[in-house]
């Protein structure tokens, strides 16, 4: 259980650097490149990746009847993040 609250928490961080991406990305903030492409990184690929990972390892533990020890906050919050990802991702103009 451990294991998946840390990665609960990791992919928390990814979606705040996610939506450091669209602030960056919708308005006119200059950005030194290394950090930029440092927050890309992070927030367009990693938080997808973590997001879709711990959200499958809930669905998992659940179905076996496992408790899960993740604040219900986080389980929530990583769920509309990937949720807002995946509509973002499908219907922004690229």
């Amino acid at each position: 259980m451990r294991r998946l609250l840390f990665i609960g928490r990791v992919a928390f961080i990814f979606n705040l650097f996610f939506f450091i991406c669209l602030l960056i990305r919708h308005t006119h903030i200059s950005v030194p490149v290394g950090l930029r492409e440092f927050v890309v990184i992070q927030g367009w690929i990693l938080s997808v990746v973590f997001n879709i990972g711990f959200m499958l390892a809930v669905i998992m533990l659940r179905g076996r009847g496992k408790q899960i020890e993740v604040p219900r906050w986080l389980l929530r919050f990583n769920l509309f993040c990937m949720l807002f990802q995946i509509v973002y991702y499908i219907f922004s103009p690229q």
